[in-house]
């Protein structure tokens, strides 16, 4: 667990903490009972929520401690804080809002705030969101863990687009940690449907190489972009992030 801004930004020519500086970035971290922060409606987090959770990513695949970090007292440093259910569903809404819930969940599996909540609850996921001037920008989320990988998934609203970039570079910069000892993971995992080329763009510009590609690996459910009425199957590219070769990226 990262428990300081010094660790794993600092020096990060394209990572969390430089492309932080005077955008307002800050990553919030999701607990159901958290009292709520700046951004989500709630009030000031209780003294000692910081170290709730389970245990690390382990062989099983099984999680998790979701990986905390205190702000640093404004010097640009991503910072994590909790937001709770109130605040979930306050980026269900904003998806709904910006007609995402289609794009995002392309095969249909979450079409309603109680799928949501059940695909992000802390047992089976680490969701963070962004925030730039305590206004949401998007959100990420880590799930599918197995030893010290997982997948990682980007969302970012309208109003967020421009910050992606940013917020996707301070993100992978916490998750990968490329300065710091006890990293909470060593590789990311991208698995994108093929006809997605802004999130594959978005991938290749945060660093991630191609594995390769899995013929009719996925669905684009009816109405779906892409999907049209009856929906279809299209292949899947698989992306990959190592902690090494983050960290060969933002120290060279």
């Amino acid at each position: 667990m990262v428990e300081n801004g010094s660790c794993g930004v600092a020096g990060a020519e394209r990572g969390g903490e430089r492309a932080a500086v005077g955008t307002g970035l800050r990553l919030v971290r999701y607990m159901p009972d958290a009292a709520g922060t700046a951004g989500d409606g709630g009030g000031e987090q209780p003294a000692g929520r910081k170290d709730r959770g389970g245990r690390t990513p382990g062989e099983d695949g099984r999680i998790v401690r979701l990986p905390g970090r205190q702000d640093d007292g404004g010097t640009g440093t991503a910072g994590t804080d909790d937001f709770g259910i109130d605040g979930l569903q306050g980026l269900w809404t904003r998806l709904v809002e910006d007609d995402l819930v289609r794009v995002v969940f392309h095969d249909g599996g979450v079409t309603d705030f109680a799928g949501f909540a059940y695909l992000l609850a802390p047992e089976r996921a680490w969701l963070y969101r962004v925030d730039a001037h305590a206004v949401p920008q998007g959100f990420f989320w880590c799930n599918g863990f197995s030893g010290r990988a997982a997948q990682v998934h980007f969302c970012f609203f309208r109003n967020g687009m421009s910050a992606a970039r940013a917020a996707g570079a301070m993100a992978l910069t916490f998750l990968l940690a490329p300065q710091c000892a006890d990293a909470p993971l060593d590789t990311l995992l991208g698995v994108t449907p093929a006809p997605y080329r802004h999130a594959l763009r978005l991938a290749a510009d945060l660093g991630f190489s191609r594995l390769g590609v899995v013929p009719a690996g996925t669905r684009l459910a009816p109405g779906t972009p892409g999907g049209g009425e009856a929906g279809r199957v299209v292949d899947v590219v698989l992306t990959v992030l190592t902690r090494d070769a983050f960290r060969t990226m933002t120290t060279s």
